[in-house]
């Protein structure tokens, strides 16, 4: 798909880059990053969306979510002390002869009510290890604790495929690569359209993004 400055009878921006001197392929391979990039910024504007939206009661179930390991422990003790309470303690149902200690295990080979008095006694147990269990998930780091920043990875494929045509060609040719920007992106699924004057400012105000991280590319 053209631009609308391209019209019928006109040369495709991307054949005058490659008469200019541009290598076919590496123009193929830096446009299909400015692509990735333009779906990763459709992704990160998504994600910024979806925190802006996030309602004041959700966060106070995050909120609340971080102390749900104390209160595992509260409960499980609670639970123990009222098991350690011959009154309370459902082992008392048992038959004599199966009468076992304070948390032992109970097996099931007997009855339903032994099964379930069973859970019951290890019901503590059973919390604690929960508890543990979510304070390790809760500590774990979240994939959007470092959200990605809109329009990086693609800034800084656009200024690659900017310095390359000028080295290949001699001269910039803003207008041309901005026409095939605007358009790889809008396959992309991002919309708008990117000037020659943006393509400078872009790559005039980020010159930190020449230097690629490891993981790009």
């Amino acid at each position: 798909m053209r631009s609308s400055r391209y019209h019928a009878g006109e040369p495709d921006p991307f054949q005058v880059l490659v008469e200019a001197g541009a290598d076919r392929e590496k123009l193929r391979r830096l446009l299909a990053h400015v692509y990735v990039g333009a779906a990763v910024e459709i992704e990160a504007r998504r994600c910024a969306e979806g925190r802006r939206k996030k309602t004041p009661s959700r966060r106070v179930e995050e909120a609340g979510l971080k102390k749900s390991p104390d209160r595992l422990r509260e409960l499980a003790n609670e639970i123990e002390k009222l098991i350690s309470n011959p009154e309370f303690d459902p082992r008392r149902y048992l038959p004599e002869e199966n009468k076992v200690r304070f948390r032992d295990p109970i097996s099931e080979k007997y009855s339903v009510v032994q099964a379930l008095v069973s859970e019951w006694v290890n019901l503590p147990r059973s919390l604690y290890g929960f508890a543990h269990y979510l304070e390790l998930r809760l500590g774990e780091p979240r994939s959007q604790s470092q959200p990605i920043r809109p329009g990086t990875t693609r800034r800084r494929a656009v200024i690659a495929l900017r310095d390359y045509v000028q080295e290949a060609t001699n001269r910039p040719h803003d207008e041309e690569v901005a026409d095939l920007v605007t358009r790889v992106s809008n396959e992309a699924g991002l919309p708008g359209t990117l000037t020659a004057d943006d393509l400078k400012k872009i790559s005039q105000r980020y010159p930190s993004l020449r230097q690629p991280p490891a993981k790009f590319f």
